[in-house]
């Protein structure tokens, strides 16, 4: 059989790439991002510790749940080549807003960790001035989501991040800075979830994270000129607000989308009685509907769209499910199928703290299918689709940090 006709049958078969990822073609970061699908990852998450936090299952702090370096070393025996660290940022969240070096010690840990562990990196702030971890709850109160009401909040945003792009743009595999983890101003305040209404009436207030973005990232070029910068859309980086972001002038921009739809089922606990595929409304219509691949294929219609109008690079750097939803490892499956199809890089939320405290595994995959699972298993459904799909990554810290 020739080379060719293989390459078109995997890709028949839903797992062939248009391109291969080719070490000799990766002479900077950007090119891990644009062209061939390089990147196959995961997240990790961390908050500040609070009062109220069970410490005993979050770590001692200041910030937790505490990572290790046999856990990433662990991560990348499984295939992945690199970390979306979703990470309090590196200023206060209270006025002064001032460089929080006990935030930014944690980080430079992760950093040399993931190094040791042969691990690219994203930094992504989902905290910082005017925004707290409650930001992502109910909890939320005003306190919590005052960077969208506030300039001298945003002012620090952007200072904060300049400070950050001064600090680590010469780390060899720091590839990526995600200026912020879900911006959801227009849900979380104003109820309001579509875009057009949202930009008729919020355009031009704090409101609208664009063009704070953009202020960001011409901070950010002022101290780094070369790594790229993520920018993801509002209302949590939803998918459908994928065509809202403005197109950057900034030639190295990553767009970002997170995809945890259908929620009712990637989110559903008791019953369990929605399975993948099967049918039920996935799209909130009152209608049931076939959820499978090709419901998946339509519902992430815009990333492909997206990736083809602007001729830019989109990643999905969050995605996933609760780990024991019946059909799991299908669901994740397809969604990787989709990903080589479309030559998008993607992060599996979540590849969890190895801390013995932690008294949560509902996002923890290596616990397997099984509800009832208490400890890590091997060999379930879901690693196995998980290690096929990571083990195509060839691009790592070690093969490639000589060439930038």
């Amino acid at each position: 059989m020739s080379k060719s006709l293989a390459t078109l049958l995997l890709f028949a078969a839903g797992w062939g790439s248009l391109e291969a990822c080719e070490l000799k073609k990766i002479e900077s970061k950007w090119d891990l991002w644009r062209g061939a699908l390089c990147l196959r990852g995961a997240n990790i998450w961390q908050k500040r510790i609070e009062p109220g936090d069970d410490v005993s299952a979050i770590g001692p702090g200041p910030l937790g749940p505490p990572y290790s370096v046999d856990g990433l070393k662990q991560l990348a025996g499984w295939g992945a080549n690199f970390i979306n660290i979703s990470h309090p940022g590196i200023f206060t969240q209270g006025r002064p807003y001032a460089l929080d070096h006990a935030a930014k010690q944690n980080l430079d840990r992760l950093i040399a960790m993931a190094a040791e562990a042969d691990l690219f990196v994203v930094i992504g702030f989902r905290t910082g001035p005017g925004r707290s971890e409650k930001a992502f709850t109910d909890q939320g109160g005003k306190k919590d989501h005052l960077v969208w009401k506030n300039k001298k909040a945003q002012d620090a945003w952007v200072q904060m991040w300049k400070q950050t792009a001064k600090l680590y743009k010469n780390h060899p595999n720091v590839i990526g800075y995600e200026l912020m983890v879900e911006p959801n101003s227009n849900g979380a305040l104003l109820n309001i979830y579509d875009p057009e209404p949202f930009f008729a009436k919020y355009k031009d207030t704090l409101y609208n994270w664009y063009p704070l973005a953009e202020r960001i990232v011409s901070a950010v070029r002022g101290e780094d000129s070369v790594t790229p910068i993520l920018v993801g859309g509002m209302n949590w980086s939803s998918v459908n607000w994928l065509d809202s972001i403005p197109e950057f002038s900034d030639p190295r921009i990553v767009y970002v989308a997170h995809q945890y739809e259908p929620f009712v089922y990637t989110h559903q606990k008791g019953t369990l009685a929605r399975q993948y595929p099967g049918f039920f409304d996935g799209d909130y219509d009152g209608t049931p509907d076939y959820v499978n691949k090709s419901f998946l294929a339509t519902l992430m219609d815009p990333v492909q769209h997206f990736k083809e109008k602007r001729g830019a690079p989109v990643t999905v750097n969050e995605f996933g499910l609760i780990r024991y939803e019946p059909g799991a490892d299908k669901f994740i499956n397809d969604h990787f199928e989709l990903f080589e199809q479309w030559q998008v890089s993607s992060a599996i939320w979540i590849w969890e703290s190895d801390f013995k405290g932690i008294d949560w595994n509902e996002f923890n995959f290596r616990f397997g299918n099984d509800i009832a699972a208490t400890s890590e298993v091997s060999n379930s459904p879901l690693e196995k689709v998980i290690r096929a799909a990571w083990s195509k990554n060839s691009a790592r810290p070690s093969k490639l940090q000589k060439k930038w």
